[in-house]
Parts: structure tokens; C-alpha cells; sequence
């Protein structure tokens, strides 16, 4: 008796899981679903949906746009085995052709639509993933740091790139007010790296990334010996990883992060060179705080005038809302540069200004 064929979405379960080296295990411990329910499912015993076929494929770092890709190939391949209707049917020969036409013309549309597709799934992909360590990061920030790394150390969930990211950020955020918290984020992004799956490449441009906040955090803490070591050994990663980049992580972090340490380190021509190149790497995404960088190493250099052209146009790009910390840091170093070069009535014009604003906020 011939066995019914299985659903569709059961076979794409099962591509995907192999094909990302998951056992229904491994996959089960991820999203907290039993092997044998997955086993079901895969076996179209268990009725398996488009929505709880995405929330699973989460967990193998996979965004719901390889379901529709996979559909498709499937599609494809029923195609191109379909069988003209049969000797007997006078226009088997015509069906044929339209079927090698059709092959011809979906592999040339195939061809475009991924050129055209393979940014936009890129970027769908980065959306996804951002949003999911949106979620667990809400988990994690709650508990202390030992059992934030026992959920890495234990769980494939909390090993993504886009959750290192985050925790990196984080870092970042926690540096101006708790710098052993800043270093224990750090610490932690650089775990999530090391245990992250993918190509060995793609592992170590993670690593190269997180070590960098490593490095920031070590700085913050005064301890710049060891501050430059890590970042040599992040900066050895980020590049040996150079091929593995996916296009998702910010690079403009590594490079300011390196202006930031040099610029401690009173090595202001270096600074300046890296800043420059942040800048021109830059995709507006830090501009307002590269130019507040760039601005602060002219005035140690002596160099007030540029410092202050630097700060007004830092001025212009930073979102108040978004980014206080850094607006508050522009306005005060721009009224100590305007009082440095003896316009103390412009400075004064612009206290009674924020006053206002924060009164009026």
C-alpha cells in the first residue's frame, strides 16, 4: 500500500534541521520542544504550521524567508520530474517543450531574483535575528552575571551573532557609570562569539568584534597595557575572520574603539587616522559620537577651532531622545571650547538655550 506523501512543511523541517547539523536532540533542547514532537512533525504524524515551523527555525538562527526558498526549490524539482500526460496525448510533445522553456526561463528569473534578493534577505535576516536578541536579552539582563553565562554555556539559543551585538552595546551603555559591568558584558560577547555556530571564519569575525568591546572595557577601567592586548588579539581576529563577514556587524565600532585607546594613550596622530577612517566608513549609524571623538582629540592637540567646527556638526546629526548621554557630553565640551576662545556670549547664549530645553522637557 503507498504511503501518503508528506506535507510540505514537514519536509522543509527536515531539510533545514539536517542541514544546519541540528539532531531533533539538539533542536529540542533549543526551543524546548520534545524530539519526539518533532519527530512527529517531521513525519507528518503532527500537524506542523507555517507559524510554529518559523518559531522553531528561529532557533537555528534561520529567518522565515528559508521557508519560502525551500518551497520553492521543492517546486522546482516536481517540475522539472513532471511527466508529459502520456504517449497517446497529441500534444505531450508540446507539453514538453513548454516545460523546457519554463525550466529556462525560472532558471533565468531564479538567477535575477537572487541577486536582487540577496541584500534584502541580508538585511530581512539582520531585522530577524536583532529582534529575537531583543528577546533574550530581556531574559538575561535580569539575572547575575554567572548565570547569564550558563545560559550561553548551556543553550544554542543564546549563542547568535545578533544577541553578542547586543551584549556588546551593552557594554558600551554600561561603561561611563559601571565600568566592571562594562567589562563583564564584554566578557560575556566575547563568549557568545566563541561557542556562536557557522563557518570557523564567520566565528572568528565575531570574536574579532566582541574582543574590541573587551578592549573598550579594559580602557574605561584604566588598565590600558591590557586594553592594547586585547585589542591587538581582536584585531587579528576581525581580520583573519575578513571572509566570513556577513555584511551585519558595524566594523565602525572596531575602528573607534581604537581611536578611543589611542587617543587615552595621548597617541593623538593615530587617533585622528582612525577616527578618519571610521568616519568614512560610517553609515550615519555613529557619526554624531565619531565627530564628538574627532572633536576631543583636536583639542588635546591644541587645535580648538577645528574641535569646535567637529562639535557643531555633531550638534546637528545627534537625536536628543535617542542618544542623551552623548548630546549632554557635545553642548559641554562645545561651551568649554567657546569660552576657550573668548566668546563667552555665544557660550552663555547657548546654557540659557539648554536650559530651557531641559526645563521646558
Amino acid at each position: 500500500m503507498p504511503r501518503n506523501p508528506l506535507p510540505d512543511l514537514s519536509v522543509v523541517l527536515t531539510f533545514l534541521r539536517e542541514s544546519q547539523g541540528w539532531s531533533q536532540a539538539d533542536l529540542g533542547r533549543a526551543s524546548g520542544i520534545s524530539p519526539n514532537l518533532l519527530n512527529d512533525y517531521e513525519a507528518g504524524r503532527k500537524t506542523l504550521t507555517r507559524e510554529r515551523l518559523e518559531f522553531i527555525i528561529g532557533f537555528m538562527g534561520l529567518p522565515p524567508e528559508r521557508i519560502d526558498a525551500t518551497l520553492a526549490c521543492m517546486e522546482a524539482n516536481r517540475a522539472s520530474s513532471r511527466s508529459p500526460a502520456g504517449p497517446a496525448d497529441r500534444f505531450a510533445e508540446s507539453h514538453r517543450h513548454v516545460e523546457v522553456v519554463a525550466g529556462r526561463v525560472g532558471r533565468l528569473a531564479t538567477d535575477f531574483a537572487r541577486s536582487l534578493l540577496s541584500l534584502l534577505t541580508v538585511e530581512g535576516e539582520g531585522l530577524y535575528e536583532r529582534q529575537r536578541a531583543d528577546f533574550l536579552w530581556t531574559r538575561m539582563k535580569r539575572r547575575p552575571p554567572d548565570e547569564r553565562l550558563t545560559l550561553v554555556e548551556d543553550s544554542k539559543k543564546f549563542r547568535s551573532w545578533a544577541l553578542c551585538e547586543r551584549v556588546a552595546s551593552e557594554s558600551i551603555e554600561a561603561a561611563s557609570s559601571d565600568p566592571a559591568e562594562a567589562l563583564e558584558l564584554a566578557r560575556l560577547a566575547l563568549r557568545i562569539a566563541e561557542l556562536a555556530p557557522g563557518e570557523e571564519t564567520r566565528r572568528w569575525r565575531l570574536q574579532g568584534y566582541a574582543g574590541a568591546f573587551v578592549a573598550n572595557a579594559h580602557r574605561v577601567l584604566g588598565d590600558l597595557p591590557l586594553a592594547d592586548r586585547a585589542l591587538t588579539r581582536a584585531k587579528k581576529l576581525w581580520e583573519a575572520g575578513a571572509l566570513g563577514d556577513s555584511g551585519l556587524l558595524n566594523g565602525v565600532w572596531v575602528l573607534w574603539i581604537e581611536a578611543t585607546l589611542r587617543k587615552t594613550q595621548r597617541r593623538f596622530p593615530q587617533a585622528l587616522r582612525w577616527i578618519d577612517e571610521a568616519l568614512a566608513a560610517d553609515r550615519d549609524d555613529l557619526r554624531g559620537q565619531l565627530l564628538l571623538s574627532k572633536a576631543q582629540i583636536f583639542k588635546a592637540l591644541g587645535e580648538v577651532e577645528k574641535s569646535t567646527s567637529a562639535l557643531r556638526e555633531a550638534a546637528s546629526l545627534i537625536d536628543e531622545r535617542r542618544d542623551p548621554r552623548i548630546a549632554l557630553g557635545v553642548r559641554f565640551e562645545l561651551l568649554v571650547n567657546l569660552c576657550l576662545q573668548d566668546r563667552a556670549a555665544e557660550a552663555e547664549c547657548r546654557v540659557s538655550r539648554s536650559s530651557a530645553v531641559v526645563f521646558s522637557g
